[in-house]
This record gives C-alpha cells, structure tokens and sequence, in this order.
C-alpha cells in the first residue's frame, strides 16, 4: 500500500475549488515549458506530464518513505503546443475514493486535450493527458501562478520562432545550452526549485544559481554558462512537488 506525503487533500475552500474550475474549463493555452510525457503511473489509459524527468517525481511514498516511481516517459511534448483545459479534478473525498490506487490521488489533476500541429483540436476525442499540480497549493493567487506557469495564455510561438534554430531546436528536446538567458531555459527545463543571486566582487558580474533537483544551472550576467550535475547536495530524492511557486526571476 502507498502513502501520499500530504495528510489533507487540498487547502482550498469548496467556493475556490468551484470558481477556478469554471473559470478554466474549456479555456485553450499553450505549453510554456517543454514537457515529458509518458504513462500516468499504473492507468495507461492516459499520458502524464511533466517539466521534470519522470524519475525525479515524488508524487508517491511507500509507507517507508521510498519513492514510487512512475514508468519512463515516452516522448516530449514541445514548448508552445496548443492544449485545451478540459476540467480541473481537486482531490475531494469523492474523487479521490475513485482514482486508481497507483496514482497521485491527493493532488489537483488538470485534464488536457492537446491540439494537433496545426492548432486544432478532435473535439470526439477525451481528455487523455494530464498534469499534477504540486500538493499544498494554499490559496486562488498561488494556483493561478502554478497554471500560468506550465500553460501560458499568450501564444509564445512567435518567441520561438525567433530564437536561433539552434537553441530553439534545445528547448523542443529539453536540452539546455551554454548562452541560454533565463526565459530560454525555463521553456526548456521548467521553473527551478530555487533561484539564488550573487554579485561577484571583483568583476560587478551578476550570478545566478537554479537549482533543479540536484543539478546546478549557473547563470552569468543572465545566459547559461555551465551546468553542474550532482553538484546540489541537500536537493532531496525526488521532486515532490509541494512547494509554493515557481521560482521567481
């Protein structure tokens, strides 16, 4: 049997729960990150996603603390796709009572349909994907910057499109390159868990640190100037997702 690492199922109010779910349903957006998609734990009737590599998540414990991991992700779904939300499913009583066992049953869940290249949708096909929201998520403002983050109203194709074939080509594989600025390697990698400034003295230089799970990104004078895998010690296991914001820029 699983335990799931938060005791209660969601902070927010019925009230909250129901404006946000009709506030959204139906609203089409777009990828603003680059994401993994692959197998929603044991339920593969449908395909998870994610910023982060599936075996870096946390969603599920054993009751001896071990994380569940997911299967491997299959393929990446590339930043600037046009989805559909479908419905927003908060952790209620009922709801979570009827989820598979092998799942995140005590987070938000936001159903997606995902439009072809062309931007349109098969609206006789259901909802198959899926994100998970992190758990914990305390009030409407923190909700909102959780969905804006990972799905953008405002079409960043055009952005894109004007990136070097090079690195645009990088953020479609979840690659990161050396003379990225910040917002490149966010659609590339998702919003660091934490993001740390510091003046160097002797040259006024500007460096940055986003940390993702264990891996350094350093950034200097706001481009990538070299990652540094293994190099964050107290990042934890896995990536369990239940932490305020994105790390603010």
């Amino acid at each position: 049997m699983l335990a799931t690492g938060c005791p209660h199922y969601t902070p927010l109010g019925e009230a909250t729960r129901t404006r946000l779910a009709d506030q959204y349903a139906g609203e089409d957006r777009y990828l603003a990150q680059s994401v993994y998609a692959g197998p929603f734990y044991d339920d593969d009737r449908y395909v998870m996603w994610h910023a982060r590599k599936f075996e870096q998540l946390g969603h599920l414990r054993t009751p001896e603390g071990r994380v569940w991991v997911p299967p491997p992700a299959t393929s990446i779904v590339p930043a600037g796709r046009k989805v559909r939300i479908d419905r927003i499913e908060f952790p209620t009583g009922d709801v979570v009572f009827g989820r598979p066992l092998f799942t995140p049953r005590y987070s938000t869940w936001v159903w997606l349909s995902l439009a072809d290249e062309a931007g349109h949708f098969d609206d006789d096909a259901p909802a198959r994907h899926v994100m998970v929201l992190p758990e914990g998520i305390p009030d409407r403002e923190v909700f909102d910057q959780w969905l804006d983050a990972w799905l953008t109203p405002t079409d960043p194709r055009p952005w894109l499109d004007g990136l070097s074939d090079e690195r645009r080509a990088a953020v479609a594989q979840k690659r990161v390159l050396v003379g990225m600025d910040y917002r490149t390697l966010v659609a590339a990698w998702g919003h660091p868990d934490r993001l740390t400034e510091d003046q160097l003295p002797t040259t006024a230089e500007t460096l940055e640190v986003a940390v993702y799970g264990p891996t350094a990104v350093i950034l200097r004078d706001g481009r990538v100037d070299r990652v540094s895998s293994g190099a964050v010690s107290d990042a934890g296991d896995a990536v369990a997702g239940g932490i305020g914001a994105p790390a603010p820029r």
